[in-house]
């Protein structure tokens, strides 16, 4: 990358939705729309950032895990910091399960913003490493985004985005288009949880496709690996969305019982 390059990407690193949306249209051949986008957002297949700017309210939220399959997580909030939050952060997607009730019920309206139906939008705070709920002037959860603020997608995640079809074809319009820099693959959520799933596993010294049948009255191999991982709050928001990533893989043969 140029020094030019890498100062421009340093002073704004991100894209407006209309922006990104443009230039996928002219890259792809194909009609991509800012709406398009957000709605990949809030199904959690395109990590998208809410950018807070002025006085936002807001208060932090804690993700207590459901001890039934039939009923989903809930939100426990604590009491509000006024005025207290401002810049960039990860919109926040529930992963155990999109859209439940209680927790994240994310739709584009009909201005073409994001509203959440059954409460706040949320956000990721790293600095916190805790989901923070915005709040409206009265001190509830805001459905749709303070005036001001915004939805902004990375120039690093953009890139990811359009790289393979850069490589790929040659007489496309983005052929000619050289990326500022070597883009990384975005990883979604739910793999990252399974890749830390495994990693235990064999961190531990076990065959994930080849664990020893449980013994009576042991933990199993599931409670010890969530013990193990249930600090990576970033990963694993609770135990449901861990439980969720297990079973994927047991769907998927990398987790399985040796034979006898």
């Amino acid at each position: 990358m140029s020094a030019l390059k890498e100062l421009l990407r340093e002073a704004e690193p991100f894209l407006t939705l209309e922006d990104a949306a443009v230039r996928l249209t002219d890259i792809t051949g194909e009609k991509v729309s800012a709406a398009g986008l957000l709605r990949l957002g809030i199904l959690g297949k395109l990590t998208l950032t809410i950018r807070l700017l002025g006085v936002v309210n807001a208060c932090k939220v804690t993700i207590e895990p459901s001890e039934s399959e039939d009923f989903s997580d809930c939100l426990v909030y604590e009491p509000p910091f006024l005025g207290g939050l401002r810049g960039d952060f990860d919109l926040w997607v529930n992963q155990s399960g999109l859209n439940q009730p209680g927790l994240t019920s994310y739709v584009v309206n009909s201005r073409g913003e994001i509203e959440n139906e059954f409460g706040g939008i949320l956000v990721w705070a790293p600095k916190a490493n805790r989901v923070i709920e915005i709040l409206n002037a009265n001190g509830f959860g805001s459905k749709t985004l303070p005036s001001g603020c915004s939805v902004l997608i990375s120039k690093a995640v953009f890139d990811s985005l359009v790289s393979e079809e850069v490589a790929t074809s040659p007489g496309s319009a983005g052929a000619h288009c050289e990326p500022p820099y070597e883009p990384k693959r975005h990883i979604s959520m739910l793999q990252r949880q399974k890749d830390a799933i495994l990693e235990a596993l064999l961190s531990a010294g076990h065959n994930p496709r080849e664990l020893p049948k449980r013994k009576d009255g042991s933990k199993g191999f599931r409670g010890e690996v969530w013990d193990k991982l249930k600090s990576k709050t970033r990963v694993f928001q609770s135990r449901r969305t861990f439980d969720k990533a297990w079973q994927e893989l047991r769907g998927e043969g990398e987790i399985k019982e040796a034979k006898e």
